[in-house]
């Protein structure tokens, strides 16, 4: 079957998106699909942001198609021009797929941030007219991110409800069939905004075996004396709460916890940040890492620590949990989940403020003795948290849901 898979983005980018795009082609390229990607043309300025990243094999033709920036704040936030949409109805009609998958296709929209036009999808036209099945995957909550934006402008009430309405219609009006999510939680948090066709959702993210597999040595109760050991892993903007972060080892120091803090990761905010913090040597920084070094600081924390509240489904929180590590994340959207799972600390979103960085900072030290058990539960969860187990039950679901045979 050929398989044509649409992206928002794709390497030198470095995010959740990327990877499960990676993912996804390796999969279906291993049961012997044809496999086209699609994906943004990145200019030589936005490749400099990730020097330190480097693309996978693709068994799939790539074509990339002419781009812009979003935001100028996010270059590598991309979105077709107009001759990049035609590229990308050119390259459907080639390939002529029976299978068009979509990685947040409202990113892959001509003047997306130019509401009083009537938006179109890139590819979509060529896709109908082939009558392929076509499948939008719901990554990135759009409308969180513009709420929490570094331009105030969007955090203005009228102007965070336009853009709800403008997302929601570029889906309501082109995948009236259906929509994919990743979360349980997600598909709740879509409907609540006025998605209004079908909401497939399921955990059908995974993890790398090879990469993140649970440490050797068993865990053990807490040394009192022994800092408390947290990475966070993630990008450093205001949409994953980051500007945060020197609070909370403000409120960590005043706890009286011993404790380090690993950032693994870069963005907009690192100047700004590395700045705040120069001065507290709790703090370790490094940058962008490959997978292999992600799961290598994973496997020497304590704990996995996130301050988003805008997450899907956070790869990086489920790669922790598959290396039997604690996690501590905020109770909402795509981290919900991992509250019945019994893998660590879940604590209000109320909290996602510099008053709430005192309540986690005390949280984190009373439940310190809770720790292990969450590891060994973490550790026990590992084997089912694999990306060919998640992809198993998403392409039965897609298959079952849209008639596709031998899927």
């Amino acid at each position: 079957m050929r398989i044509a898979v649409l992206s928002e983005g794709f390497y030198p980018e470095v995010s959740g998106v990327t990877i499960a795009v990676a993912r996804h082609l390796a999969f279906f390229a291993g049961r012997g699909h044809e496999l086209l990607l699609v994906h943004p043309r990145y200019p030589d300025s936005v490749r400099g942001l990730f020097r330190a990243s480097a693309p996978p094999a693709i068994p799939a033709e790539v074509v990339t198609f002419a781009s812009t920036e979003l935001v100028k704040h996010r270059p590598e936030t991309r979105a077709p021009t107009l001759r990049g949409a035609e590229e990308v109805e050119q390259a459907i009609s080639r390939f002529a797929p029976a299978l068009v998958m979509y990685h947040n296709p409202d990113r892959l929209v001509p003047d997306l941030g130019v509401p009083w036009r009537r938006h179109r999808v890139a590819g979509l036209a060529a896709a109908r007219t082939l009558a392929a099945a076509i499948v939008p995957l719901v990554h990135t909550l759009l409308p969180l991110y513009v709420e929490r934006s570094a331009q105030w402008y969007w955090r203005v009430p009228i102007a965070s409800a336009l853009a709800r309405r403008v997302w929601c219609g570029v889906y309501n009006e082109h995948f009236p069939e259906r929509v994919v999510t990743f979360d349980v939680g997600v598909r709740d948090y879509l409907r609540s905004i006025g998605f209004a066709m079908p909401i497939l959702a399921g955990p059908w993210n995974g993890v790398d075996p090879a990469v993140f597999h649970p440490r050797s040595a068993a865990p053990q109760p807490p040394d009192p004396a022994a800092p408390l050991r947290l990475v966070s892993v993630g990008r450093l903007v205001r949409e994953k709460n980051a500007h945060l972060l020197p609070d909370l080892v403000r409120a960590l120091r005043a706890s009286g916890l011993a404790f380090e803090l690993v950032i693994v990761g870069d963005g907009p905010l690192g100047p700004a940040l590395r700045e705040a913090l120069a001065t507290a040597p709790e703090v370790t920084w490094r940058g962008w890492q490959d997978p292999p070094a992600v799961a290598a600081e994973l496997a020497r924390a304590d704990a996995y620590i996130s301050l988003s509240d805008t997450e899907s489904f956070s790869l990086t929180a489920q790669e922790a949990v598959a290396t039997g590590v604690p996690v501590v994340v905020p109770d909402v959207h795509g981290f919900r989940r991992l509250a019945a799972l019994d893998v660590g600390l879940l604590f209000p979103a109320s909290w996602l403020a510099r008053a709430g960085m005192t309540s986690l900072a005390e949280a984190l030290r009373a439940r310190r003795p809770e720790f292990v058990r969450w590891a060994r539960n973490a550790a026990e969860l590992a084997p089912t948290l694999t990306w060919d187990s998640a992809l198993t039950r998403f392409a039965a679901a897609i298959a079952a849901d849209t008639g596709l045979q031998g899927l």
